[in-house]
């Protein structure tokens, strides 16, 4: 098997595992009667478009007297930076498109807005602007990391 066959099986079973994260895990069933109670659901999650939000909160609680809220932070914060590096190291093993640092981010940033508005309308989850941040510097250092790897002497496509 090539690598690139490789980097490919493995980049989709990492679709896969970040589709059950991101949609199927949370999946809560709602009897909605109509249109109006569904958009007054979407109104209930919560949608928060003020960077840096939800991490300074997160951080306060690192720094709390609850371990249990503490521990939720730093799985939050540590988690979705980190989720994210696999994308950003395996996009441009798979799709020759991705071939810049520029390019990589670019693709993962539209993918981030898609992946956090069909959490949004499907009510599988909420749309923060906070995790489009950490979801693109987990992603910005792994695309980093596969970029200068390729650079220092794996053979490119």
């Amino acid at each position: 098997m090539s690598k690139q066959t490789f980097a490919r099986v493995i980049f989709a079973l990492y679709l896969c595992l970040m589709v059950y994260l991101l949609f199927l895990q949370q999946v809560r069933l709602h009897h909605i009667d109509g249109l109006n109670q569904y958009i007054a659901l979407i109104r209930e999650s919560r949608i928060n478009l003020r960077p840096f939000e939800s991490i300074g909160i997160f951080a306060e609680n690192l720094t709390g007297d609850d371990p249990y809220w503490a521990r939720h932070a730093l799985v939050n914060l540590v988690g979705n930076v980190v989720m994210f590096v696999p994308a950003g190291y395996l996009l441009p093993r798979v799709w020759a498109k991705a071939h810049t640092f520029g390019r990589v981010c670019l693709y993962i940033l539209v993918g981030l807005i898609a992946v956090e508005s069909v959490q949004l309308v499907t009510l599988t989850g909420v749309f923060d602007i906070d995790d489009i941040i950490l979801n693109m510097a987990g992603a910005a250092l792994g695309g980093a990391l596969g970029l200068f790897r390729r650079g220092k002497g794996e053979k490119k496509r």
